[in-house]
């Protein structure tokens, strides 16, 4: 009779694995894994920069740093001084795009539209202006003397030595959200109700 020399093998690895399936149990002794509290690490760096002197400087170095930022914003990118002067309008009206309940009951429904200025219409105007060129400046403040209610926005330049030197209120166009929504890209730019449902824009040479 012949031996099949792997079905052999085959058997043998089988059984002694399923043999060999039992605990070997425990040996030596065994300890818990150490590892430290992130917490306490914290802490304890914290300590020893106090002691040295470097969180002071670190702390004092942020706040020069975010008062900066403050007096003096980053430009809004992507906005350049009118070269060829523009002009357009812009229709604000809405539409919802989901529905709005409270207590049951659906305030607006999905698919309303609605034009904001139709509830109520813009009072003033706000002039968008590069806080670093002085001729724009010159412009926004004339405007803003002949009518107190109009808004200088600036996209670059310290917003508030200016409002230290001109004693009323500047904004400033953070991010560059207002100037993305009303397609402004070059400054000066004046923003005004046109009629009963349209605002205008206006980029005009400085």
């Amino acid at each position: 009779m012949r031996i099949n020399f792997f079905a052999i093998l085959g058997l043998t690895l089988a059984f002694a694995t399923n043999a060999g399936a039992k605990s070997l149990g425990v040996y030596g002794n065994v300890y818990d894994i150490a590892e430290p509290d992130m917490t306490v690490t914290i802490k304890n760096q914290i300590k020893d920069m106090q002691k040295d002197g470097s969180y002071d400087a670190i702390i004092n170095k942020w706040k020069k740093h975010t008062l900066a930022k403050i007096e003096d914003p980053d430009p809004v990118p992507g906005i350049t001084t009118t070269t060829e002067p523009r002009s357009w309008l812009i229709d604000p009206t809405f539409t919802e795009q989901h529905e709005v309940a409270y207590g049951g009951r659906v305030l607006v429904p999905k698919g309303f539209s609605y034009n904001p200025l139709k509830y109520g219409g813009l009072t003033h105007d706000y002039i968008f202006i590069d806080g670093r060129d002085q001729r724009q400046v010159d412009f926004a403040v004339h405007a803003f003397k002949q009518n107190p209610r109009n808004r200088i926005v600036l996209v670059a330049g310290s917003w508030t030595r200016l409002m230290r030197k001109e004693h009323f209120v500047i904004y400033y166009d953070q991010a560059g959200h207002l100037t993305s929504k009303f397609r402004i890209t070059h400054v000066p730019a004046i923003l005004s109700q046109f009629d009963g449902s349209r605002l205008k824009v206006e980029e005009i040479l400085p």
